[in-house]
């Protein structure tokens, strides 16, 4: 190569330059202009299954790197470290400066290999490249079949979501999973079928054909099965659209579309508003005579924003533990919601009504701690409102019948030898537990501990049956785990159910009385 050495400055617009070639690879070696590429394939095909060891001999020592190049038929590359044959250990090898003539590496199309697409029709080519080698032999393999099998199962996903201007981010509420408004921004969790030390990425992929990608962070060391990513937010002109979330695990390369309830909807002119002037201030009151909330009272709040604004418009609550709910407000109209279309509707004045006694307000959008010597701020959020109005009230005893009567702590062993059926072992109201599935029975208020040890069956708590992690009771600390303790303290009486999120025969009901 030739390399030309000029310079540039303000006042300075002369051409003088220095020209040199560079000579050799600065690895002392001789070019080697033909090598031997073998491997130990019978055919130019490669099954799922198979293991290939694919060998190089330069006919001469040549020092490391050396690297095989796998390229598929759209162009995309991967690069492989080989390592010398030899029968020296690894460990009295010094790789900077020892010399090999013949160096291998195995692959196999289902392993820990980062593939660039191991899907069937596609054609990989295979070459070496050495700072002592320019040659071009190389190998053409076909890949057979799509390598699907269990070991493939869908992740499991589950996201948070906090609005414009909060730090914290909340889990979402099962009646508006899968909405996104503008400002909010998301935080996404995934647990894959198995750990690894792979990349792995998200995909938002939008029905216009775009898409997002973007790297999860591993949570914990690797090898992992959970990875994370936060500060996901709506993607520039995609107000109305839908995206479907898909993982991209590089390490196996299986793209896997997640389950239809984390469709993404960006609802069209929810709080989008793309054209609004900043407001910087808000009136915010209450009809609350003091700072203080009984038990037994209710609390319309109240917002003026001075200048109409589109919705959402949301109450924020936070404790002095930090916990938030998002509360959404109405607008202040004799119109009939009905008439109503919030997408296009502006609205100056804003209202909701909260009461303590109505745990559903509440602790249904988060762990808001209704405990006396608890002080909640009220804040209110919108795409246009920036301000920090604020009203703060202090929280009066709210101890009813309900939350005193007596109760009971069960735990229950789960473990799962199959996709069949969960195995528990425990107690609950109507005596011992055993066997596949059993139906269970709890009080009000009972402290259930479910002691998960199934690894590859994610255990959640439902509403109502079936695959997938929608229709989570709110409340259940770990639900979704596959080895830790899922607790939950049922608060209202009825039918609910565990459930597997990957496979619809591991369920079972679940009586509160």
């Amino acid at each position: 190569n030739t390399i030309t050495l000029t310079v540039s400055n303000s006042c300075y617009v002369g051409t003088e330059e220095l020209v040199y070639d560079l000579l050799g690879d600065c690895s002392d070696c001789e070019e080697i202009a033909s090598a031997t590429l073998t491997s130990n394939n019978d055919d130019d095909d490669i099954e799922c299954d198979e293991d290939i060891k694919v060998k190089i001999d330069f006919g001469t020592d040549v020092l490391a790197p050396v690297e095989l190049i796998m390229t598929d038929k759209d162009g995309n590359d991967e690069f492989i470290g080989m390592t010398p044959t030899v029968s020296t250990p690894a460990t009295a090898i010094d790789l900077t400066t020892d010399k090999f003539s013949q160096w291998e590496v195995n692959i196999t199309r289902d392993g820990a290999l980062n593939w660039v697409d191991v899907s069937s029709d596609n054609t990989i080519t295979l070459t070496v490249s050495n700072s002592c080698y320019v040659g071009t032999e190389e190998l053409v393999y076909d890949l057979l079949g799509d390598c699907a099998d269990s070991s493939t199962a869908t992740a499991t996903v589950s996201y948070q979501v906090r609005s414009t201007d909060l730090v914290t981010y909340v889990t979402q509420t099962p009646d508006n999973y899968g909405k996104v408004y503008c400002g909010d921004v998301l935080k996404f969790n995934v647990t894959l079928p198995t750990s690894h030390n792979g990349s792995v990425h998200l995909k938002l992929a939008y029905s216009d054909g775009t898409n997002d990608d973007n790297s999860l962070v591993p949570v914990g060391g690797l090898p992992t099965a959970d990875w994370t990513i936060d500060g996901i937010s709506l993607a520039e002109g995609k107000y109305g659209d839908v995206a479907t979330l898909i993982i991209l695990d590089y390490t196996t390369l299986d793209e896997e579309v997640l389950p239809s309830d984390l469709v993404l909807d960006y609802q069209e002119g929810l709080g989008c508003i793309d054209d609004c002037d900043e407001i910087t201030s808000a009136i915010l009151t209450s009809n609350n005579d003091d700072d203080d909330i009984e038990c037994d009272e209710d609390i319309n709040v109240t917002v003026d924003f001075n200048t109409d604004v589109l919705a959402p418009v949301k109450l924020n609550m936070t404790d002095s533990f930090g916990n938030i709910a998002f509360i959404e407000m109405t607008p202040v109209t004799s119109t009939p919601s009905s008439s109503i279309d919030f997408t296009i509707d502006k609205f100056s004045e804003w209202e909701v009504n909260i009461s303590k006694a109505e745990e559903t307000e509440w602790s249904f959008y988060s762990d808001i701690d209704l405990s006396s010597d608890n002080t909640v701020k009220l804040t209110v959020s919108n795409s246009c409102y920036t301000g920090s109005e604020e009203i703060i009230v202090d929280l009066i005893d709210c101890i009813d019948e309900s939350l005193t009567t007596s109760s009971t702590i069960y735990n229950i062993g789960v473990n799962a030898s199959s996709s069949s059926d969960y195995s528990m072992n425990g107690n609950d109201l109507n005596g011992t537990v055993t066997g596949n599935d059993p139906s269970l029975t709890f009080n009000v208020g009972d402290t259930i501990n479910f002691n998960v040890d199934s690894p590859g069956h994610p255990f959640y708590l439902k509403t109502s049956p079936g695959t997938g992690i929608g229709d989570l009771i709110s409340g259940v600390t770990n639900n979704g785990a596959t080895e830790d303790t899922v607790t939950w303290i049922p608060s209202s009486p009825g039918t609910f159910y565990y459930q597997c999120s990957l496979h619809s025969a591991m369920t079972g009901t679940i009586t509160i009385l």
